[in-house]
């Protein structure tokens, strides 16, 4: 078996002279060795692989970059790369010198023929290596005949290592795997090589697929090639399911379906996998990060604009999934996790841009301070009205022991909206959900008991006009609602919450009403501590720029805010819901009593869980660009545009009436 190796690896079945003198150069270290193993001597067959005494004479590593050279395409740069990871060179994307050396030392010690050179056998005996190395990535299914033979055939199974590869390492940056579906079966192959060129073309784009890497660390999360990859699978099982109802009568299916099926039931392991890590891992860095820890800075998320492709490429894949040709891939319920970890960086976005307003701090004027702010292009209050969608910073009377006064509009909720739109990317057209509590038990409750042009029941999307929550539904994202009667048997029965940053929180002051009074978003939750930080706009609690107080022990608390309203945080202890919750986590229930009470004098004191009325979480849909209409848009009308619903609503008779009733929103 060793000489057929040699005569396999890249090698002409006729040697010239100068070609016998660079084998036997390239199989000295081989020789070494063995001979260095075989009397015991460890030194001398480490001084045979010492920079300077290297396996490869000059000429052979010339011979090697020649023949890399012509592989090189068919590799990829980012196979190559995973190789100089393995091999120890510098991570170029390209043959050198150093990577020739570096495969030349790891194929004598894995028993290869020592020629630098990366045929079919190292390619083999390396890959499953490749995909557990910091870089990697497997080349692209393909190549010459005696290449496919070498390697066990085009069809080949792919090693259990780089299916089930760990995942990347979190403080490195990887570059992707290339892992080629489950093998056909010989017919299969045979089908293939009769199949037309567009069907041979689509079978290898599915068998092969680039792993996506993505780094998740102690204060990183970034998405790396997983923000298109969701696309480019998208795109390609698109393509395959709709050629598959093209194909002529007589065709061979079989082999395009099983495909398609393989594809889509790994592309279901890969999103689901990953979006469960991202989703957990944003959680994680943004809860870590609660300003009330006094971090030293907050974690590093992806750009908006990199989640928004993340979760365009994840709407596409999830259309794809909706054939029956992978019904049973477990793609749509992938698709459905992953969603819900783009919500969570939409999420987290929000929240980091509400801290750094509350880092700055907010300073809400007196009414004869309006118009001033107004002309202030900086004043933060004024760009919180904006950002809401509101305009200038308005005015409201309100009436106290009889006596009428002006004061500013509330804002509470101007400030959660704000901060999903700013950070997050909010739809513009849905951030009126969120101006009065009233409007937000809507939103979440797909309901229109306030403000119907405030809570839109239609949307248009995939080019014509859907039922919002049927979209939602479809999509696998709906908006959730949990009301304060679920947090409480939640509490009272020692469960879990499902509560994280970006939820939205609506507050009821007194914790016994019917109705609340003010909006918020969730900073921060502990689900070991039942601990949730609130951060909110119109209100006190606890303002960054008023600092900590200290008491005569030397004890350091955040100060308790006096004076006008601004951005604050609040504590709140959800073991406190009600009685029950209280003699459920006792202990806990305690420890958070005496962790706030008994501080300096002007700390902050906290408060009770029962002031939460509900807890409303967005849907992945809603940080998409979309256009909406208030009311049910008639049947015959379905694929109309917004463009033309609204041009045909200035019009008169029953058409324009029911385009007009339909109520779609203004454009962007």
């Amino acid at each position: 078996m060793r000489e057929q190796n040699v005569q396999r690896e890249g090698a002409s079945s006729q040697a010239s002279p100068a070609t016998a003198n660079a084998t036997n150069g390239a199989s000295r270290g081989v020789q070494l060795k063995h001979k260095a193993a075989q009397a015991g001597d460890v030194s001398a067959q480490e001084d045979a692989l010492k920079p300077g005494s290297g396996l490869l004479s000059p000429g052979k590593v010339e011979d090697a970059l020649d023949y890399n050279a012509k592989r090189a395409r068919r590799q990829g740069a980012g196979w190559i790369k995973g190789l100089q990871g393995l091999v120890g060179a510098p991570l170029t994307g390209a043959y050198d010198a150093p990577t020739v050396e570096g495969v030349a030392k790891r194929q004598d010690d894995d028993g290869l023929r020592v020629d630098g050179k990366v045929g079919p056998k190292t390619e083999k005996a390396l890959g499953p290596k490749i995909a557990k190395a910091p870089a990697a990535e497997k080349p692209a299914a393909g190549g010459e005949a005696k290449d496919q033979e070498a390697a066990g055939g085009a069809n080949a199974p792919a090693p259990a290592a780089q299916k089930n590869a760990a995942p990347a390492d979190p403080d490195k940056v990887a570059a992707p795997v290339a892992v080629p579906k489950p093998a056909a079966k010989d017919a299969d192959a045979k089908a293939t090589e009769a199949a037309p060129p567009d069907v041979k073309g689509l079978l290898q784009r599915l068998d092969t697929v680039l792993v996506p890497i993505s780094v998740l660390d102690k204060d990183k999360l970034d998405l790396g090639t997983l923000t298109s990859w969701p696309a480019e699978r998208g795109k390609v099982l698109a393509e395959a399911i709709a050629l598959v109802g093209t194909l002529p009568a007589g065709a061979d299916r079989t082999s395009l379906e099983k495909a398609i099926a393989s594809a889509a039931t790994f592309a279901a392991t890969v999103v689901g996998g990953d979006g469960k890590r991202v989703r957990d891992h944003a959680i994680k860095l943004v809860n870590d990060a609660s300003v009330l820890k006094d971090p030293k800075q907050q974690p590093t998320l992806p750009t908006r604009a990199d989640v928004q492709a993340y979760q365009a490429g994840l709407r596409a894949l999830g259309a794809a999934a909706g054939a029956a040709l992978v019904a049973k891939s477990g793609l749509k319920d992938a698709v459905t996790v992953a969603q819900d970890g783009a919500l969570a960086l939409f999420q987290g976005l929000s929240v980091l841009a509400a801290r750094a307003t509350w880092k700055k701090g907010v300073v809400e004027p007196g009414a004869a301070g309006v118009a001033a702010a107004n002309k202030d292009k900086d004043n933060a209050l004024k760009g919180i009205f904006q950002d809401a969608g509101w305009g200038d910073i308005t005015t409201t009377t309100s009436t106290k022991d009889g006596v009428e006064y002006k004061k500013v509009a509330d804002w509470c909720g101007m400030f959660v909206g704000s901060h999903l739109f700013r950070g997050g990317g909010l739809d513009e057209e849905l951030r009126s959900g969120f101006l009065h509590t009233s409007n937000v038990i809507d939103y979440f409750n797909y309901s229109q008991k306030a403000n119907a042009k405030r809570s839109p029941r239609s949307i248009w999307a995939d080019g014509e006009w859907h039922d919002l929550k049927t979209y939602h539904g479809a999509r696998g994202s709906d908006r959730k609602w949990t009301s304060r009667a679920t947090v409480t048997s939640v509490m009272e029965a020692g469960g879990a919450l499902d509560i994280r940053p970006g939820d939205v929180v609506l507050i009821d002051h007194s914790g016994t009403k019917t109705s609340p009074q003010h909006i918020t978003m969730v900073e921060s939750y502990d689900p070991g501590t039942k601990v949730l930080n609130t951060i909110e706009g119109n209100t006190g609690g606890i303002q960054a720029p008023d600092g900590k107080v200290k008491g005569e022990d030397g004890q350091e608390r955040w100060k308790k805010h006096r004076g006008p309203d601004g951005s604050g945080v609040h504590h709140r202890d959800l073991t406190n819901m009600s009685k029950g919750s209280r003699a459920t986590h006792k202990e806990q229930h305690e420890a958070n009593k005496a962790a706030l009470s008994g501080g300096p004098k002007g700390a902050y004191q906290g408060t009770k869980g029962s002031t939460v009325f509900g807890v409303g979480r967005p849907s992945a849909v809603d940080f998409e660009e979309h256009s909406y209409a208030t009311h049910s848009v008639p049947a015959d009308m379905k694929k109309m545009s917004p463009e033309e619903m609204r041009a045909l609503a200035q019009k008169k008779g029953k058409a324009a009436a029911a385009a007009k009733k339909a109520g779609v929103h203004k454009p962007k």
